[in-house]
């Protein structure tokens, strides 16, 4: 089989060549590495990175957007417009250990696994290791539950066949992010199995999309509203027909209470945040995003 990586950046420069250098160094070399840029404007140092490593390695291709797209829109298209079996998705700010590719790909190809993905340490801005997680070297099944709608694992840990790309990609909606679209998928309709191996330093820092979780209420309210419009197109769908009955019961109470949530953010009403209750805490992530909810509108 034969693996795609794909690249998103933007004003990428201060990581970008240490995120580079460790996908064209994997002990297996990807087949084609696309980079597309969304319109960066750091007086072209994040297009001179790209365009150094384009010189030395012919499997990495360029493209450059006209428009910025947002990088949910820029990973998905891409994802479509790759060429091979299984596709990996990469930040721009990571560093993946040296056995990422061979060690996934190795998995895919002995299975029938549709969606894989890994567990990671999280480094900081200088390199330094926050937290790291014991390894089994197990493959993990992950269950659909109450908490379907929060992604299993951050996009730069996962493996997708192209495929799975292809069948459901039609279902996907502008702004909803890409991993936490398969994920979705995986646990909806096919299977997204873990395998339980450190395969990336993942990057937290002040400038990346990566852990946070934003007090403003407008914002909440946006991320919500994309959620409920994701899963009326998911509902809408033939493929929802084949979902047992257990599934759609947890799914449409999820879709019930979303709505319900991003009412009570856009209006700001401190009523609905105690009537929300009724659902329970079930659909938080955790009891703390309850709260936050609260916070934010003050």
């Amino acid at each position: 089989m034969k693996v795609s990586v794909i690249i998103a950046t933007y004003n990428g420069s201060r990581y970008l060549a240490k995120q580079i250098e460790s996908i064209v160094g994997q002990t297996r070399i990807p087949d084609e590495v696309i980079i597309v840029d969304d319109c960066s404007f750091d007086n072209g140092k994040t297009k001179e990175i790209i365009d150094f490593y384009r010189k030395q390695y012919s499997f990495i291709k360029f493209i450059q957007n006209d428009t910025n797209k947002g990088w949910q829109r820029n990973f998905m298209e891409t994802a479509n417009k790759s060429l091979y079996d299984i596709v990996f998705f990469s930040d721009q700010d990571d560093i993946w250990t040296k056995n990422k590719i061979e060690l996934m790909t190795s998995v895919m190809e002995n299975t029938d696994i549709p969606i894989l993905v890994s567990n990671y340490d999280v480094i900081d801005e200088n390199d330094k290791l926050i937290e790291t997680r014991k390894e089994t070297s197990r493959l993990i099944y992950n269950e659909f539950s109450q908490n379907f709608m929060e992604t299993v694992r951050p996009g730069c840990s996962m493996a997708v066949r192209k495929d799975i790309i292809l069948k459901y990609s039609y279902l996907w909606i502008d702004k909803f992010p890409h991993d936490n679209f398969f994920s979705l998928i995986g646990l909806l309709f096919e299977q997204i199995i873990t395998v339980d191996a450190n395969l990336i330093e993942h990057r937290i820092h002040s400038s990346n999309n990566s852990g946070k979780r934003s007090f403003a209420v407008s914002k909440r309210a946006s991320i919500q509203k994309v959620r409920n419009e994701q899963l009326k197109k998911i509902i809408a769908s033939d493929e929802y027909k084949h979902i047992n009955t257990e599934k759609k019961k947890i799914i449409e109470s999820y879709l019930a209470w979303g709505q319900e949530r991003e009412k009570m953010l856009l209006t700001k009403s401190y009523a609905k945040w105690i009537l929300i209750l009724r659902y329970g805490l079930k659909y938080y992530p955790t009891r703390k995003a309850y709260l936050g909810d609260f916070l934010s509108m003050r």
